[in-house]
């Protein structure tokens, strides 16, 4: 697949997604082969085995970030690019930041799209309910998410309009390189 490196990121990801979706839903008891390890589960927010469909979807979402990062690399427009790694990483950080901070459940953002949680089965003579989530993280979560959108469209204004990777900033302080750069720009096109 080495000629063909977004077929194969994509043949990669469909691998993770079928994984993980197939194995974590009632088709296997909510357990791929490291939760049978671990003594855990995935079901839905009643405790009932998770069906296909909304497994398929949280694991989409949950590897989206690590699967298709490299993907923006083949963008032919430097803004699509930098949208694309913008909307991965605020996904990223929404995925981390409700698994650290939402401490009563542990769900996080796959978990909220799909309906599920992870059950301790361990605790299984124990009732496991859904604790509700503080209301203050939706907040925080709309917060972040500005904030990193803010972040990356306010960066935007730092690359040239004819879409070269040529920082302004970098310009001002290596002279240079940027000459450097226009020179061999200059021979490519009058080989040409």
């Amino acid at each position: 697949m080495y000629p063909f490196p977004v077929i194969s990121i994509f043949i990669g990801y469909a691998f993770v997604i079928l994984y993980f979706g197939l194995l974590n839903s009632h088709l296997h008891s909510g357990q791929t082969f490291g939760k049978q390890l671990l003594k855990i589960r995935v079901a839905d927010i009643h405790g009932k085995d998770l069906a296909v469909i909304p497994s398929l979807l949280r694991s989409a979402i949950l590897f989206a970030p690590s699967c298709l990062i490299s993907l923006s690399g083949y963008f032919p427009i430097l803004l699509l690019s930098e949208l694309f790694n913008l909307l991965l990483a605020c996904l990223q950080i929404l995925l981390i930041y409700f698994y650290i901070f939402n401490r009563q459940n542990r769900r996080s953002l796959h978990d909220f799209v799909a309906g599920s949680m992870v059950i301790n089965l361990q605790k299984v003579d124990q009732e496991q309910h859904v604790p509700e989530m503080w209301p203050k993280h939706k907040i925080f979560a709309v917060l972040i998410t500005l904030v990193c959108l803010g972040t990356g469209i306010s960066s935007f204004n730092l690359f040239d309009r004819d879409n070269t990777f040529e920082i302004k900033e970098f310009k001002d302080s290596q002279p240079e390189i940027v000459h450097v750069n226009q020179i061999s720009e200059e021979a490519i096109y009058c080989m040409n």
